[in-house]
C-alpha cells in the first residue's frame, strides 16, 4: 500500500544543445508532481501516481521510469 499519493501531469523539456549550426535538442523527464513522486520512490518511500498519459514515445517512457523505481502505477490511465 502507497504512503504517498501524488497526482497530476507530467512534462517533457526539450532543451537546444549549444552546437553552432545545429537543431539537436536534449528531452528530459519532469513536472512537479512525477518529480517528487520518483524522488520519493527512490529513497524508499511507498509511492502511488494518478495521471493519464498518451500510447506514445513520451507515455511509454515516463511509464518505464516510474516503473523502474517502484511506482505504483495502477491508477495511470
Amino acid at each position: 500500500m502507497a504512503e504517498i499519493i501524488a497526482f497530476g501531469e507530467p512534462l517533457m523539456g526539450f532543451y537546444q544543445l549549444k552546437k553552432e549550426g545545429t537543431s539537436l535538442f536534449h528531452m528530459t523527464m519532469g513536472g512537479d508532481t512525477s518529480n517528487v513522486v520518483l524522488q520519493l520512490a527512490k529513497l524508499g518511500y511507498p509511492t502511488k501516481y494518478v495521471t493519464r498519459i498518451g500510447k506514445d514515445f513520451f507515455g511509454e517512457n515516463f511509464l518505464r521510469e516510474w516503473k523502474a523505481w517502484n511506482v505504483d502505477c495502477s491508477d495511470v490511465v
